[in-house]
Formats: structure tokens, C-alpha cells, sequence
């Protein structure tokens, strides 16, 4: 951001570097300062507070003076308005440099041509700016390539937008669409990864989803396919149950036809066969591939070119649909495979 002529900006008043400055807004606010923690006990007034988590959650970190006064004191009159945002904007100047004299420009703060902002610091970093930027990259790429911005948003998501603010009317509608957007990452990213053969690594984020949304069902439906995927099928059908008792406990509803039909259709499946529920869970087993007269590693034999599931072709043939979209075509390719395969 341009700054005044009297400093520059991301410098303080004496020509040094300006603290870096670090935000955590999802999730209860934590606002570092250098190493400074900036708890509520500085603040001379709270308005300051609210005054830079506005900024703070602004994609540019600027607004139109119209617009902090309309957010901030909608019910004051202009007047009233503008000495509020004049007393807030001394008070985060003050918090954020104590040091500053009277009359001297700030290194974070700026109020100029019908604007305030904050200036854009070296090292600034907002949690919800990274949020946005991995949501951005995720949007952008399609495929198996979405999954490092997919785990980079769910990672970040620290809980919902300003967790300790839950009176204040202006949080919510930033609150509201950063939880969708994180609840569509933690979908998809489940999706993703049960799709890449990794069905598990979803597992720590949807259960996330589900304890902020115990009513939640495609964050239900996510586990079950899941633990399924990795043939656990108890635990996919207790996660049924799970989704069953928070239904019925908090809406006084059943589950939708949707959840319902894939839990009968993981209890019609059947059981793992000891051999495969017995597998470690360090890591793949290793295969002598006969034909081929190779070693592989995997739970997957790199002899089958149509079968994309997690499971070797050694413990039994595969009933997948075929790359085609086909079913049938996988299982008559895989005739033979146990014999040609031998687990060490």
C-alpha cells in the first residue's frame, strides 16, 4: 500500500523494519505482534480491536471510511460514526506502536483519500488470506493435482471465522462462507484421496467436520465410504449408527435415503476375509510377480493395467468397475493373478 510522504511503508517512525505482524482468525483471534501477543488486556478500547480484525479479514486489508462506519456503528449518526472510527483508529495505533508520538504516521495504520487500511507490513501473514489463496489453487486445478491445496485449506481451518466473537452481527457473513468453503474442501478432499487409494487420510478432517456438525450426513456419508474403501466395514457401519443417533437426538429425524441406501448397501458387502483384515498397518506388503519376475510393492499389483482399487488382486479377484466404466471386464482380466502372485 502506498504510505505518506513522512514514512514508508513497513518501516516504523525512526526508519526500522516494522514487527511482523500474524493473525490466526479461524478459530478464536490470536493476533501476534513481533513477539508480542496481543491479548485483550492492551486495548484502551475494544473498537480498536474490532477496527483491525475488520482490516484484518478484508481481502486487501482496505475499506472505504463509508463502509467501516456503516459495519462497526450502523445504528450511530454520521457524526457519532466518525468520532467512533477517529477514537478506535488512536487506540490501534496506540496498541500496535506505544511508542508512537502524537502527530506521527503509523507503520500498520492508515487513514487516507476516504480509506482505511492496513499497510502491508513485511512477513504479514492472515491465516484467512492463506485459506482463501488454497481454496483459489484447489478451484484451479481438477484431479488428483487438488489434493495439496485441498489439505493446505483443511489444515488452516482452525476452527470458525472469529470463534470469540459469537454477538457481533459483522463476523457472520464472512463466518458463514469460510465454513462452506471449508466444509466443500473436506468433501472433496475425501473424495479425492478415496479416489487416489489413500481412503483413510480424509478420515481426520471429516471427523472434524462432524464434531463441529454431529447432523451433518455428507460428512457421515464421507466416513462410511472411507472406512469401507479401506475395508473396515464395522467402523463404516458404526459411523451409520453414529450419524443415526445425532439424527434422531438432535433434528428427531432418520438419515436421508441417501445415507440409508449406502448403509445397506456396506452391510449386503461382505466381510473381509481374515487374510486381508489381518494386513499391516505400517505400510504395502511386497509381491513376487511371477510373469513379470519382479519384486513390487503395493497393495495393488502392478500386473493390472483396468483395476484402480486398493486391493491386491492376490487375496481375491477384483469386482471393480473397469477403467472403461464397464464392469465384468476387470475381474475376467485379473483370471489367474492369484496364482501368478505370491505375497512375502
Amino acid at each position: 500500500m502506498a504510505g505518506s510522504s513522512s514514512i514508508t511503508a513497513g518501516t516504523s517512525r525512526r526508519g526500522d523494519p516494522a514487527a511482523p505482524l500474524r493473525a490466526h482468525l479461524l478459530g478464536p483471534a490470536r493476533i501476534v505482534l513481533g513477539e508480542r501477543i496481543l491479548s485483550d488486556e492492551p486495548w484502551s478500547r475494544r473498537t480498536g480491536r474490532t477496527l483491525l480484525l475488520l482490516l484484518l479479514s478484508t481481502p486487501d486489508h482496505r475499506l472505504p471510511r463509508e463502509r467501516v462506519l456503516d459495519t462497526l456503528w450502523p445504528e450511530a449518526d454520521p457524526e457519532s460514526a466518525a468520532n467512533a472510527l477517529h477514537m478506535s483508529v488512536h487506540a490501534l495505533r496506540r496498541t500496535l506502536e506505544p511508542d508512537l508520538r502524537p502527530g506521527q504516521p503509523s507503520a500498520y495504520v492508515e487513514v487516507r483519500g476516504g480509506s482505511v487500511a492496513l499497510r502491508l507490513v513485511p512477513d504479514l501473514f492472515v491465516d484467512v488470506d492463506a485459506f482463501r489463496a488454497a481454496i483459489t489453487r484447489s478451484d484451479a486445478t481438477t484431479g488428483p493435482e487438488r489434493s495439496p491445496a485441498l489439505r493446505e485449506a483443511t489444515a488452516l481451518y482452525g476452527g470458525d471465522f472469529l470463534a470469540d466473537e459469537p454477538y457481533a452481527d459483522w463476523p457472520v457473513p464472512t463466518r458463514e462462507r469460510l465454513r462452506r468453503d471449508w466444509r466443500r474442501a473436506v468433501l472433496e478432499l475425501a473424495e479425492v484421496e478415496r479416489e487416489a487409494g489413500r481412503p483413510l487420510a480424509g478420515v481426520p478432517a471429516l471427523e472434524a467436520l462432524v464434531a463441529s456438525d454431529p447432523t451433518d450426513e455428507a460428512a457421515h456419508r464421507g466416513l462410511m465410504q472411507a472406512y469401507w474403501a479401506a475395508n473396515r466395514r464395522d467402523d463404516a457401519l458404526g459411523q451409520f449408527d453414529r450419524c443415526l443417533t445425532a439424527m434422531r437426538d438432535d433434528l428427531d429425524a432418520e438419515p436421508s435415503d441417501e445415507t440409508a441406501t449406502l448403509a445397506a448397501a456396506i452391510r449386503a458387502s461382505s466381510p473381509p476375509s481374515p487374510t486381508l483384515a489381518a494386513r499391516p498397518a505400517s505400510g504395502p506388503r511386497r509381491y513376487r510377480c511371477r510373469r513379470r519376475r519382479s519384486w513390487v510393492a503395493g497393495w495393488e499389483s502392478p500386473c493390472c493395467t483396468v483395476c484402480s482399487r486398493i486391493h491386491p488382486c492376490a487375496w481375491s479377484p477384483c469386482s471393480a468397475p473397469a477403467a472403461s466404466g464397464r464392469r465384468g471386464s476387470c475381474s475376467r482380466s485379473h483370471a489367474g493373478l492369484q496364482s501368478a502372485l505370491r505375497a512375502v
